[in-house]
């Protein structure tokens, strides 16, 4: 019986007033789809890890760059701390980690990335580590046959069509016995996006 009120009822709307509904709704459709695929801000997030770094870069097109993810004063920073937040920001995949350097306070989160989140390229300058920690982030990637480059200077490594990164350090042959080789040879990169330039040192 409502039903059939119903379709009584619609049947009484004059044939312009659903033309009138019909544009209405293409029209805030066409709103919708332009808001979708509009470009949003660039965006860096620096995550409160303590004695560490972890910074991510959303690119206006949504891509995502996580630099570093560690700390030497919060313990399981990974599943604490970088994991809740990038889930929190709506971050699902990460298309490109890159690792500054093997020292603890900068890798001992990201196997916690590594293993709940798809990663789509590593770039890593490949230094001598010396922890379980690097061990373990260097497995996973081997494991999930993730592409691996080493960052050298001179890299060039376009995030979106608007936002590029330019590797500047280290470069070939990488430096030893400096007082520490691994914060000597960090990966430093320029990020550019429009007239806008940020500077990523590593340590």
């Amino acid at each position: 019986m409502a039903l059939r009120r119903i379709l009584d009822w619609m049947r009484t709307i004059a044939p312009e007033r659903w033309l009138l509904v019909g544009l209405t709704m293409l029209a805030l459709g066409l709103w919708l789809l332009v808001w979708h695929l509009m470009p949003r801000p660039l965006q860096v997030t620096a995550f409160a890890v303590g004695d560490g770094d972890a910074l991510l870069i959303r690119t206006p097109f949504g891509r995502t760059m996580l630099i570093d993810g560690g700390s030497r004063s919060i313990s399981q920073v990974g599943e604490r701390v970088l994991l809740p937040n990038l889930l929190m920001l709506g971050v699902r995949k990460i298309d490109v980690l890159l690792i500054t350097h093997p020292d603890v306070d900068h890798v001992n989160g990201l196997a916690a990335i590594l293993q709940e989140m798809p990663v789509g390229m590593v770039l890593d300058p490949q230094l001598p580590g010396n922890s379980s920690d690097y061990d373990r982030v260097r497995e996973l990637i081997a494991e999930r046959r993730i592409p691996l480059q080493r960052a050298r200077a001179g890299q060039r490594i376009q995030l979106d069509g608007s936002v590029r990164l330019h590797v500047l350090a280290p470069t070939d042959p990488v430096l030893t016995g400096t007082t520490s080789d691994a914060n000597n040879n960090s990966v430093v990169c320029r990020l550019e996006y429009g007239q806008a330039r940020m500077l990523f040192s590593g340590d």
